[in-house]
């Protein structure tokens, strides 16, 4: 499904796909630009619950 392709541990493979593009980019179905940018969407939107989750202190 084209939809599984976005999941969020299919950007863990970033760093590989730079290194080997012929292997990976079949694995991941993404290009580098789309993963590049689908991994920084997802840092944004952990960082942002991550934070409304653990903003109060608790003492």
């Amino acid at each position: 499904m084209n939809i599984m392709k976005w999941n969020p541990f299919n950007m863990v493979d970033l760093t590989r796909q730079f290194g080997n593009y012929g292997m990976y980019v079949l694995t991941t179905h993404l290009n580098n630009q789309e993963l590049l940018i689908g991994s920084l969407i997802y840092i944004l939107i952990f960082v942002i619950a991550g934070y409304l989750i653990f903003r109060r202190k608790r003492f």
